[in-house]
This record gives structure tokens, C-alpha cells and sequence, in this order.
């Protein structure tokens, strides 16, 4: 059986329903999502963005097999398409698989193709962009759909720490300099906050930016919003207060059994 392409589109800041399912309930049965694929968190940046979002799902029969949200933005009469969307500074969205981890690695990989290929057709067909820019979250790896559609692919590694050992054993497993790093001595404090914490960690990454003529598309606003809609706990600012003043910090987005560094 095929896998059959199932679209809801959403208006900036405005939120619809799949038919057969809850947006949200797909994104947390799967284990290729992240903190940015929640429908609160797509509406927040089709917002900030400025951009149409389009939520895809696949289905074989009633059986949701993957979400692939979708950013439209349209310049001088041209369609472009991006997952996540731009200029936001959000690392990883594009599509992500569901109920594949039961299936030989043949129909996974088969599966995975047909969902894939099926988007990026829907994608062709409805938005006809004329550049379109995917960037999946580190937990989906078989890009190859996107290679056999003649995507350029960039490759980009980065690493997952596990926090499950002692706190000795987790810093004893880095490298003397980020060790050295970590130590601090002196009067601080370091805690969980709200969106004035927010409100500073942002602006002192932005004020670092501009020292050094670099562009930084993010906000106070988009992740104090990001913070407001998101559930509990998935939006974290963390900040170092010394002599009672917020020295640095860092916006960290949290889903499931993993916590991601994003801005700080």
C-alpha cells in the first residue's frame, strides 16, 4: 500500500487539526521530532517569520507513518520552502518518521522513501519553489531521498552527552580545557528562570552579535513566545547571576529524555 499525503495548512498564527489525528500527538509518538515540531512552537515561528505554514502527515491507510511541517515565504513573486523556518536560528525541523521501528530495515528504508518522495512532490506541486532548504533533527539519519532528488546534502555533526552518570563521571569524560571551563569559584548563583532571564540572555547574545558585525535573527520576543505556548518545561532558561546581576546564560529547549543547547 502507498503512503498517502494528508495536508493542513496553517495561516500565521493559526492553528488546524489533522483529520484522523492530533498534530501533537504525532510529534510526541515519534522519536525523530523535536522541541520545534510542536504545533505552539510552528505557530511561533510562522509568526516571527513572517511565513505560511503547511503541515503534512503520511498515512498508510489510518496508520500515520511520518510529519513534514512545511514554511512557505514568497519574495518578488518567487515561492521559496523551508523547514525550519528562516532566520530564526532553529537548527532542526523537516520530517520525521512514525511506527517504523517494527519494520525490517528494507520497509523502513522503503517507507521512509515513499513519505519523503511523497512531500517533496506535494511541496512541488502546491508551492512550486524555486529553492527549498530541509534541515532534519540528528535523530533522522537516511537522507537518501533527498540525495535521489538531487538536493545538495551538508553533512553537519554535532554531540549528544549522557547525563544518566554521576556528575563527576560526565565532566571527568570531557577534555581537560572544558573541564577547566566549567570549574568556577566566587560568589554566583546559577538557576532556572523565567522570560525576564530570557529577555536578558538574548539581548546579551544580540549585543555580542553587533560587537562583532555578525547578524543574529533571533529575538527576546520570539523565544519569550516560544516560552508562553510551549508546555511546561520544554522552553528552559538557564542563568548565572553574579552579585545579583545575570552575567550569561543559556536558552535550552528540552524534549523527552534529551536537552538541547540553542541559544547563549
Amino acid at each position: 500500500m502507498s503512503v498517502t499525503i494528508e495536508q493542513q495548512g496553517i495561516t500565521v498564527g493559526r492553528v488546524e487539526e489533522f483529520e484522523h489525528h492530533d498534530w501533537n500527538d504525532l510529534v510526541e509518538r515519534s522519536p525523530q521530532t523535536t522541541p520545534f515540531h510542536y504545533r505552539e512552537s510552528l505557530a511561533v515561528q510562522a509568526d516571527h517569520a513572517d511565513a505560511d505554514l503547511h503541515l503534512l502527515g503520511g498515512y498508510k491507510g489510518h496508520e500515520p507513518v511520518g510529519v513534514f511541517p512545511v514554511f512557505e515565504k514568497r519574495k518578488g513573486g518567487m515561492a521559496m520552502a523551508f523547514s525550519p523556518a528562516p532566520g530564526l536560528w532553529v537548527s532542526y525541523l523537516g520530517p520525521a518518521l512514525l511506527n517504523y521501528r517494527k519494520l525490517k530495515r528494507r520497509k523502513r528504508e522503503r517507507r521512509n522513501k515513499r513519505f519523503v518522495t511523497g512531500c517533496l512532490n506535494w511541496i512541488d506541486r502546491e508551492l512550486g519553489p524555486k529553492y527549498t532548504q530541509i534541515r532534519p533533527g540528528p535523530a533522522y539519519r537516511d537522507v537518501r531521498p533527498f540525495d535521489w532528488r538531487e538536493f545538495d546534502i551538508d553533512v553537519r555533526h554535532t554531540y549528544s552527552v549522557d547525563l544518566t552518570p554521576s556528575e563527576e563521571e560526565v565532566l571527568m569524560s570531557f577534555s581537560g580545557d572544558a573541564r577547566s571551563n566549567i570549574r568556577a569559584e566566587g560568589d554566583y548563583r546559577i538557576y532556572e528562570g523565567g522570560t525576564d532571564e530570557i529577555r536578558a540572555i538574548i539581548s546579551q547574545v544580540r549585543a555580542r552579535h553587533d560587537e562583532q558585525d555578525e547578524s543574529y535573527g533571533v529575538t527576546p520576543r520570539f523565544v519569550a513566545d516560544l516560552y508562553d505556548r510551549l508546555p511546561d518545561g520544554v522552553v528552559r532558561p538557564y542563568a548565572c547571576e553574579i552579585d545579583g546581576r545575570i552575567a550569561g546564560g543559556m536558552a535550552a529547549v528540552e524534549s523527552g529524555d534529551t536537552i538541547y543547547r540553542w541559544q547563549g
